[in-house]
């Protein structure tokens, strides 16, 4: 059982306007290594603004409440991880846009037609689904899902690959290399390359030396 917290102060300046901030993070998370099993709940950007650009404005900081689990299966490759984000808002993620462009309109009366939300759609915009094809103890390939994301960039003729995102990673005995490219719109996709040395393995030789 692990738990943790971030205390964060805000500092926002605009022109001759500034705002003051306070936030926390906490999170607890669960391990079960028997079962193979991952369990988290993380509460982030939980604070207030302390001063306001104007004294009739005050904002509210973008809080999300987060639950999540990882499950890697018994002699399988496979790991599947479910993130259920902004918890604080059940259902209301999604909304209809009738300013989007190059929506259909109605051919008899030239009003916009909006985009029907049903409830499966509500639901699946609070999901991240991700899964992990695990290649041997030194390498894996991941696949993700976002479909909060595909609803937002999608384009009315064509959603691409919107809300889509892969990588992979190798791990050596000092370094860890990891490929990530996810799709925020319809037209192109951000890719990301990571490293992490492992600075301990590098003080085990010297000591051992």
């Amino acid at each position: 059982l692990r738990v943790g917290g971030t205390l964060k102060f805000i500092n926002s300046n605009l022109e001759r306007y500034t705002s003051l901030g306070i936030a926390v993070d906490g999170g607890i998370n669960y391990y079960d290594p028997q079962k193979l099993l991952s369990l988290s709940a993380v509460v982030s950007n939980a604070g207030m603004q302390l001063t306001t650009y104007r004294d009739e404005n005050r904002e509210n900081l973008p809080l999300n409440v987060m639950v999540g689990f990882s499950k890697k299966f018994q002699h399988n490759p496979l790991r599947i991880s479910v993130v259920a984000h902004n918890l604080q808002r059940p259902g209301k993620l999604l909304y209809d846009n009738a300013a989007r462009p190059g929506q259909n309109r109605d051919l008899s009366t030239g009003q916009i037609v909006l985009d029907k939300i049903t409830l499966l759609d509500k639901v699946a915009a609070h999901l991240n689904v991700s899964t992990e094809i695990l290649l041997g103890k030194f390498m894996y390939v991941g696949f993700g899902y976002n479909h909060l994301r595909r609803y937002e960039m999608k384009l009315s003729n064509s959603s691409g690959t919107a809300g889509f995102g892969w990588g992979f990673g190798i791990k050596l005995k000092k370094l860890q290399v990891a490929y990530g490219s996810s799709a925020y719109h319809a037209a192109y996709a951000t890719n990301t390359f990571s490293f992490v040395i492992f600075i301990n393995e590098f003080t085990k030789n010297k000591s051992k030396d």
